[in-house]
């Protein structure tokens, strides 16, 4: 049999090729640039207001719990705000070749992935540290318990209500930007 009467040779050249179009690519490309920096922006000034807020408490505040929170939120800002910038930067560069814009798009991706994620275990590890420190609180301080109580709910509501926005909104870009992944790796 030759190889233009191969049935199998046949379907493999009848199927449909997908075109990359170099526009549309530096189109996304530069799109996607400007949302990351606007996010850089947004972490960056998350950052400097967050420290700020914080380390006024820490000063401020004589309630050593609370010091102690603030100063727990300073850490996780200071150690998680470089990273995000990492991940948001690693994909990122001007002037860069048209046949990179595929990759860089791909990585920028993942990253966004990652970075949802992140968040996600941020927000339970706020809630759990939330817990914690409401019973070392009550525990320490002692203080009245209906007024407490009344206190620990309309901020465990605000802590869940948060923490509920930011879950929806990571399980949103997880499922968009793995969908544009594997259109992107499917071009690529």
């Amino acid at each position: 049999m030759n190889k233009q009467n191969d049935p199998l040779s046949q379907l493999w050249q009848s199927q449909p090729v997908q075109t990359v179009n170099p526009e549309e690519l530096q189109l996304q490309w530069k799109k996607n640039r400007r949302k990351q920096w606007l996010w850089v922006l947004s972490d960056i000034l998350g950052l400097i207001v967050g420290v700020a807020v914080c380390g006024y408490l820490l000063f401020h505040e004589e309630n050593l719990l609370r010091q102690i929170w603030s100063f727990t939120f300073i850490i996780l800002l200071l150690a998680m705000t470089p990273y995000l910038v990492k991940l948001r930067l690693g994909s990122l560069g001007s002037n860069i070749p048209t046949n990179e814009y595929l990759s860089r798009l791909i990585q920028q991706k993942l990253n966004n992935i990652r970075i949802a994620r992140m968040t996600n275990w941020i927000m339970v590890s706020i809630t759990l540290f939330f817990a914690v420190w409401s019973m070392a609180f009550y525990l320490y301080y002692q203080p009245n318990p209906d007024v407490y109580l009344i206190k620990v709910l309309k901020r465990t509501g605000f802590i869940l209500l948060v923490s509920g926005i930011m879950a929806l909104w990571a399980r949103r870009e997880i499922r968009k930007n793995s969908e544009e992944l594997i259109r992107f790796q499917k071009m690529q």
